[in-house]
């Protein structure tokens, strides 16, 4: 019998004759796990429009008129049920207290090379506890939010969460900075934000950041918000966004934060991934036309020195000029806008210039008065006869 052959079935009996189907359900029929099509384990479901069909199978379509389903499953839909990624045109901007500046004065040009840019300057005279300080913080943030044409998304920050948390829970028994620092602890998504300070606790960064509240440094009587940052979301700008076109966006920050400052002890700044590059493209823009012309001054100098002829240095000069406005020329007739690189090219483009009639006045000074005269009418002829322009951009090419 089976009971004498000591075989043990799948519930532990001995003779038993349980066994694991296909489900692996002991004593199980394959039913637990079967598809519509009642085989077990096959995938097989009812679609949508009542079909038995195989794992994958989406061809059912509810959709009439030619519509077709979005994501999600909506016929003629925009897919609404998808998070949308965040705009170009969303720029972080980034609100600073309690930071004055950058010290670089112990870093070498290597050191700067390699990604140190120096060190952070905290200010002495930002004082968290202070309520004016408090208020100032909530009077920059409605004037950039309520700001014609507008500077920021809509939208709360940390500093509004903090608000509101300060109005439900305010103790008295603990001053603003510690109330911040417990506020912090609860909400370790904000803790990048701020930085405390305390000279009777000593916690490093990590520790900070895993349990504010729960540590002594939110209980310390020295405690002290050295600094913190409202990151703010620009409405106009984007990563490639023409520098020109950013300045009048920084100047409308410039004037909003500096009207905040005057009246205040409090005084923010703001800083954005945009405004390094904005600064260098306006400066070296508009120091072409400076450069261009103390470059050519000096170019008719050194001319007058080593040729010792006036006329030789002016045609010179001009030439140089033409090639010049040559440049200039192909740079509106094509559209670009003046930037960095266009900028460079027109620096260098004048070094060329100056090379280029340096040496054929350096030669016209040694050649016979007769032949002189023959270079005299030459010039005359590409001047009043054709385009000097052209001339001397295509000699340049």
């Amino acid at each position: 019998s089976t009971q004498s052959t000591g075989v043990v079935d799948c519930t532990g009996r001995r003779g038993g004759t349980e066994t694991v189907d296909a489900c692996g359900l002991c004593g199980g029929d394959g039913s637990t796990c079967a598809g519509c099509d009642g085989v077990p384990l096959s995938g097989h479901f009812y679609d949508r429009c009542g079909a038995c069909v195989e794992f994958g199978d989406d061809s059912c379509s509810l959709c009439t008129d030619g519509e077709e389903e979005d994501l999600c499953g909506i016929c003629g839909g925009n897919n609404a049920c998808v998070p949308s990624r965040p705009k170009s045109s969303q720029l972080p901007i980034d609100v600073l207290y309690g930071i004055s500046g950058i010290s670089r004065s112990g870093i070498s040009a290597s050191q700067l090379a390699s990604g140190a840019h120096g060190n952070v300057v905290f200010d002495d005279k930002w004082n968290f506890d202070d309520a004016d300080a408090r208020r100032s913080v909530d009077e920059l943030l409605e004037k950039l939010r309520n700001a014609n044409p507008p500077v920021v998304v809509p939208g709360d920050v940390w500093w509004d969460d903090w608000r509101e948390k300060e109005k439900e829970d305010a103790s008295f028994s603990l001053t603003p900075t510690q109330e911040l620092c417990r506020f912090i602890g609860g909400n370790e998504k904000y803790a990048s934000f701020v930085i405390f300070n305390s000279s009777s606790v000593v916690i490093d960064d990590n520790e900070r950041k895993r349990n504010v509240e729960q540590s002594v440094l939110c209980q310390s009587a020295d405690l002290k918000l050295i600094a913190m940052r409202i990151r703010l979301i620009s409405y106009q700008l984007h990563g490639a966004t023409p520098s020109f076109a950013a300045l009048s966006v920084y100047e409308q920050w410039e004037s909003i934060v500096d009207e905040v400052n005057e009246n205040s002890e409090a005084k923010a700044t703001h800083i954005c991934s945009l405004w390094v590059r904005m600064i260098t493209e306006v400066h070296a823009v508009r120091g072409v036309l400076f450069g261009l012309l103390i470059s050519c001054l000096l170019s008719l100098l050194s001319l007058l020195l080593f040729t010792s002829n006036i006329l030789a240095s002016l045609l010179a000069l001009y030439g140089m000029t033409g090639v010049i406005a040559g440049m200039m020329g192909v740079y509106w007739l094509v559209g670009w806008k003046m930037g960095t690189i266009e900028a460079i090219s027109v620096t260098v483009l004048v070094g060329l210039s100056v090379d280029y009639f340096f040496h054929i006045a350096e030669a016209y000074r040694y050649v016979a008065f007769s032949f002189r005269v023959v270079i005299y009418l030459h010039l005359l002829c590409l001047v009043f006869r054709r385009n000097m322009v052209v001339v001397s951009a295509l000699v340049m090419l």
